[in-house]
């Protein structure tokens, strides 16, 4: 669990990296859908080693509570920006 997140978290930051800046509207919604994603690589890593030194595996779906939360968040942001 811990490798394939650290592995997106690299991939999603470089993706992040490259579409910064610009103005067009559907490339600031990918920019928006990569940056939850990096956010849930970083809550991933977080509970993998969470649960590998203290065997709570309820930080899991916890964490996956607010994963869901912040893809609501930024996709109700993104939706007032329409025109």
């Amino acid at each position: 669990m811990f490798v394939v997140a650290f592995i997106g978290l690299v991939v999603n930051l470089y993706v992040a990296f490259k579409l910064h800046g610009s103005h067009d509207i559907n490339v600031k919604s990918a920019f928006l859908h990569v940056l939850t994603d990096t956010l849930s690589s970083v809550a991933v890593i977080f509970a993998s080693i969470w649960i590998l030194f203290t065997n709570q595996t309820i930080v899991d779906p916890i964490l996956g509570i607010g994963n869901s939360d912040i893809h609501t968040v930024f996709c109700s942001h993104n939706n007032k920006r329409l025109p």
